[in-house]
């Protein structure tokens, strides 16, 4: 038989267990829920609405320092670099400065900006055009706050506005008394000694946030009470059909799954050809139910035509792998079998039929979807094994008469990759009585260790000279063995898949 592992996995029948396990935990989740709301309800009544009003305030305040910061850092970059450093009242030099600060009309919060010079005198204001007298006011004496690390026990650093760090845009706050508290950021201009200044009039979203606190409180509670009331049998008939609903999913999932891997392996050959003068053997494990994997032995008779001969003088291989692994890949290797095998005995050669396959292959995976594969035309009166290998590799050939191991790779690009197959043809490569040819998928070479390194191409060639002697099988196996050891017996991370084809030396025939 050939050498497919993972037997059909039979369904569960423990539901007093599950619905056992499914009350307790639905249960314990409704249980949870409501002593979590019941908590969040009295810490609600003991904060009150003063938490709420003050963390809103709070938290409105952070935004309007972190948005005028931003504002700042932009409005700086609109300044022209060649302003004289004297904004004298109107000057060229002032009536481009104050062109800027009048164009600024959108700013939020009834924003505005202005200028002051090292003095702390006020040059430029939106205002000034049409107001004169604003020109020379001082405002740099004013207390500018702001959040500070290194500041008070409230965490506020409190400077002259003229004395706010020269290096850096500082977002902040000013009481400028008739006109009430002020967000202001500011930040001096490239190349001049003139500070910006932005402005945000006290928010009347914070006022806002202090008025309607009390009523987002009461809504608070009232939604919390309700909650707490609805939500015990609300969430436990929720999870009960959500628990029902899941597990029919479940349920028909692993139906779909073994009804998808009974029809894939029914399509791996189920007995392994003997050929005279040759020792065959494929195996396949998947990583899950069903694997991006496949393989096949098609006996031929000499017109090429499939044959019920398992000794045919003429063998056709094939192992194919599609990238990912599951029901997705195990479909499209699935119909590249199917394919190669309506394909056999039409007119023209192996070469003409792989063509015509990577074509339609081309056009029906999905973007980023492809499948290596290898195919070997078997001629088991000369030893010659015409092969061809899609992006399969690499392709081991052990030589009895030294005991090397060479190592061949891919002819062409995968399968469904390259627009058409043209230009590539069919490789020869000739077994003498003894030898051994390897054909394995990525999952054996690409097998990981508890430390995350490969099993690696040596590993593989190191089997192969140690086994070779032995029956096909014998092989396969010791393979499987030393890739399960080196990975500590973990579950296969991708599909591990094989095919040996080996010749029998003439004292054995």
């Amino acid at each position: 038989m050939s050498g497919v592992r993972g037997p059909d996995r039979a369904l569960p029948a423990k539901h007093k267990f599950r619905k056992r396990w499914s009350l307790t935990r639905r249960a314990s989740l409704v249980s949870a829920a409501v002593v979590v709301q019941a908590l969040i309800l009295a810490a609600g009544g003991v904060f009150g609405y003063r938490m709420v009003r003050d963390a809103l305030a709070k938290t409105i305040e952070q935004t309007v320092l972190a948005q005028n910061t931003e504002i700042a850092e932009r409005v700086a970059r609109l300044f022209p670099e060649e302003l004289d450093a004297d904004l004298s009242l109107g000057t060229e030099s002032w009536g481009r400065a104050q062109a800027v600060l009048e164009s600024l009309t959108d700013l939020p919060g009834d924003g505005f900006a202005c200028l002051i010079d090292e003095q702390g005198r006020l040059v430029g204001h939106p205002e000034m055009r049409d107001n004169p007298g604003l020109w020379g006011v001082r405002l740099g004496e004013a207390t500018f706050e702001f959040p500070d690390e290194a500041g008070g026990a409230d965490g506020m650093q409190r400077v002259e506005l003229v004395n706010a760090d020269p290096d850096a845009t500082v977002s902040g706050r000013i009481n400028f008394l008739a006109e009430g508290v002020h967000y202001v950021a500011t930040r001096k201009l490239p190349g001049m000694d003139h500070r910006l200044l932005v402005h945000q009039k006290q928010s009347a979203l914070v006022e806002l946030s202090r008025e309607r606190a009390p009523a987002i409180a009461v809504i608070g509670a009232l939604t919390g009470g309700a909650v707490l009331l609805l939500s015990g049998g609300g969430l436990w008939f929720l999870l009960g059909r959500y628990n029902s609903a899941i597990e029919q999913a479940n349920q028909r999932m692993r139906e779909n799954l073994l009804v998808a891997q009974r029809v894939q392996r029914a399509t791996w050959p189920q007995a392994v050809p003997r050929p005279a003068g040759f020792d065959l053997y494929g195996h396949s494990e998947p990583a899950d139910e069903t694997g991006g994997d496949t393989f096949d032995f098609v006996p031929l008779d000499d017109r090429g035509q499939v044959s019920d001969d398992a000794g045919c003088a003429c063998e056709l291989a094939l192992l194919a792998d599609a990238t990912g692994h599951g029901i997705g890949p195990a479909m499209s290797v699935t119909q590249l079998r199917s394919m190669l095998r309506a394909a056999i005995g039409l007119e023209g050669d192996l070469a003409d039929t792989l063509r015509v396959i990577d074509r339609q292959l081309g056009d029906d995976l999905p973007a980023g979807r492809f499948i290596t594969a290898w195919f070997g035309r078997l001629d088991t009166t000369t030893g010659v094994v015409a092969a061809f290998s899609a992006g399969q590799g690499p392709l081991l050939h052990y030589h009895a008469h030294d005991g090397t191991v060479t190592s061949a790779g891919a002819d062409a690009p995968p399968l469904g990759v390259a627009p058409d197959l043209d230009g590539y043809a069919l490789r020869d490569t000739r077994l003498e009585p003894g030898d051994v040819l390897l054909v394995a998928s990525d999952g054996f070479y690409e097998a990981a260790g508890n430390d995350g390194a490969h099993f690696g191409q040596a590993r593989v060639e190191a089997v192969l000279r140690e086994r070779a002697g032995s029956s096909s099988q014998d092989i396969a196996e010791a393979l499987r063995r030393a890739v399960n050891a080196f990975t500590d017996h973990a579950p296969p991370q991708d599909d591990r898949t094989l095919l040996v084809i080996r010749r029998v030396p003439r004292r054995s025939v």
